[in-house]
């Protein structure tokens, strides 16, 4: 699982900390704008579907991109990123009351 958000890093992080457990992420699975050359707290050209092909591209190399857009999932608050994501092949769910554990479990299943 990966994160791209269009927060401050330190914020994201301390927020899955206290949701899914101390250390279960780092800066490497989570994504804000300073990750692709802009400042946090900004958004981003291209929205979060830069940043998740960024983060593609990182873990997987050059083709990532195309070779797994289908296995990404995108939590977002913004309906227009959700349906951004779904128009480049991700799966998205729209989360207006932020990424929750029951918002994360409504994807994946129970994880505890």
């Amino acid at each position: 699982m990966k994160i791209t958000s269009f927060g401050k890093y330190e914020v994201i992080q301390a927020y899955v900390d206290r949701v899914l457990g101390e250390g279960a992420m780092t800066r490497a699975d989570i994504s804000t704008p300073s990750r692709v050359g802009v400042k946090d707290g900004c958004a981003v050209e291209g929205g979060k579907n830069r940043q998740i092909e960024e983060l593609l591209r990182e873990k997987y190399g050059e083709d990532a991109w195309e070779k797994f857009r289908g296995t990404v999932v995108l939590f977002d608050d913004d309906e227009r990123n959700v349906e951004a994501a779904i128009r480049a092949g991700f799966r998205a769910t729209h989360t207006p009351d932020g990424l929750t554990k029951a918002a994360i479990q409504s994807v994946f299943g129970d994880f505890d």
